[in-house]
């Protein structure tokens, strides 16, 4: 796990200020509900971090978040009542249940490296989704669009502390390595933490195939939330 994640949780909503989960989540309700089959209303956000979409996705589903990060799931216990959050990896979990929307959102699949990995992950999701229901994963990158992902920043000019992280991509084989570097200044001094943060990069064909193995009927593929790659299935 990356240590963002960890370390960072408690400043993750104000690094990512700038992303609309508003927007985001109505764009993927429209999405949801012209392909859902099932006539339930729950919804599972597998890598749920600190619930951005969650907040607003509660307000149409009975909505449940796992994450592997204990860390981002206490920030989201402390926002949200009445959504029932798990500690939990994507590849192993076991919620003794299905549901009627599973969501992976945000290249969350991505911090998975390995295919056997990633096509185990994908036949878990398959294994809590109901039959007639919908599978949204949105990866921050495929192979094929790797080109528009190279060097990135972003600031947080708080009262109480400063954070920056700035990072430079770099591809080795079949994985991204995103070499972040983090400088947080707070009244204690200043801290430098570098995370290499190794994504895995996978084809379209190999996100494809796998929900197609798992059960699931590809019904979409198309720009995602983050504008990069999202594909939509519905269990069969």
């Amino acid at each position: 796990m990356s240590v963002f994640y960890s370390r960072f949780a408690e400043y993750y909503d104000a690094l990512y200020s700038f992303k609309d989960y508003k927007t985001e989540s109505e764009t993927l309700r429209k999405i949801i509900e012209a392909h859902k089959r099932s006539d339930g209303n729950t919804l599972l956000d597998v890598a749920c971090g600190t619930g951005g979409h969650i907040q607003y996705l509660r307000q149409y589903y009975t909505t449940w978040g796992i994450d592997v990060s204990n860390e981002m799931l206490d920030v989201a216990r402390m926002k949200f009542n009445g959504v029932e959050f798990r500690h939990a990896d994507m590849t192993d979990f076991d919620l003794k249940r299905g549901f009627d929307v599973v969501v992976c959102l945000f290249g969350s699949i991505n911090y998975l490296t390995t295919k056997e990995a990633f096509r185990k992950a994908v036949a878990n999701f398959s294994k809590h989704t109901v039959e007639g229901g919908v599978l949204v994963m949105e990866p921050i990158f495929t192979k094929e669009r790797m080109h528009s992902f190279s060097i990135g920043m972003q600031c947080v000019d708080d009262a109480e502390y400063k954070l920056s992280r700035v990072n430079s991509t770099l591809v080795a084989g079949d994985i991204a390595y995103l070499n972040f570097h983090f400088l947080l200044a707070t009244r204690d001094g200043v801290e430098h933490i570098f995370d290499p943060s190794p994504l895995g990069v996978f084809s379209e064909s190999e996100f494809m195939s796998a929900m197609e193995d798992a059960g699931y009927q590809i019904v979409d593929d198309k720009t995602g939330l983050s504008k990069q790659s999202m594909f939509v299935g519905v269990k069969e």
